[in-house]
């Protein structure tokens, strides 16, 4: 009777031992309920915190309007952006789009590069915050993202979170070397490395930097008409984005 319990109590621990070592992280333990889904962007209701955060959650995620929320814009209220989620990975956040034959005009929206606005100062301000680069693009009014050129490490970025408001200031691409950030766009005749000095104009956003001395150089100033607010050649479009 003994031998009989003796063998049965090893077969017990034996089998024990086998089902601990091929279950080793749930055996005796109760499995964690799954955490509800990263908010993808597509509603108010799943506004996410921004168009890299949606990228990451959702790789497949492509060019559009998205929703995005943070508490310190509009008391937390969503809002749309339009987002490319191609260029260098995707994730980019448009913040103004300007060109064609009219200024841009300030607004809480920018959902398409049809339209002329930039979003204000503080929105700027506050989405930089949380992101790292800053890309600016331009082109035809069929191609409006032709030319692009991205940040190479955190000057650019920092403009855009400044609230500098005096000339040449930290608010502007001119501040501590911020327009040398961007890497030449070869391939194309658009060039950022060619400045000059900038007009009294330039205090911060939405008036960033003003290239000239070069028939190929770009004029970032939303909210101006004229072809030196625009870029050089009349009638191109330009904009602004980060991530």
């Amino acid at each position: 009777m003994k031998k009989i319990y003796f063998l049965s109590l090893f077969f017990f621990l034996l089998t024990l031992t086998f089902y601990s070592q091929i279950r080793p992280s749930s055996f005796g333990f109760s499995t964690p309920s799954s955490s509800p889904s990263d908010p993808d962007g597509s509603s108010s209701e799943n506004a996410a915190s921004s168009a890299y955060a949606i990228k990451q959650a959702y790789p497949s995620s492509t060019d559009g309007i998205y929703w995005i929320s943070n508490e310190s814009i509009n008391s937390g209220t969503p809002f749309q952006i339009y987002a490319d989620m191609t260029t260098d990975g995707g994730g980019w956040m448009l913040l103004a789009s300007a060109g064609g034959s009219g200024a841009a005009s300030q607004g809480n929206s920018v959902t398409s590069l049809d339209q002329r606005i930039y979003l204000p100062r503080s929105t700027v301000i506050t989405l930089s915050q949380d992101a790292s680069s800053v890309m600016l693009a331009n082109g035809s009014s069929g191609n409006k993202t032709q030319n692009k050129i991205i940040s190479t490490d955190d000057k650019p970025i920092n403009v855009f979170r400044s609230s500098s408001t005096s000339y040449m200031g930290a608010g502007t691409f001119h501040y501590n070397g911020a327009y040398s950030s961007f890497s030449t766009n070869s391939g194309s005749n658009w060039q950022w490395n060619y400045g000059c000095g900038p007009t009294g104009s330039m205090t911060g956003w939405p008036f960033l930097y003003h290239a000239c001395g070069n028939a190929s150089g770009a004029h970032i100033m939303f909210n101006q008409s004229t072809s030196a607010g625009r870029n050089w050649n009349t009638g191109q479009w330009y904009s602004a984005w980060i991530r």
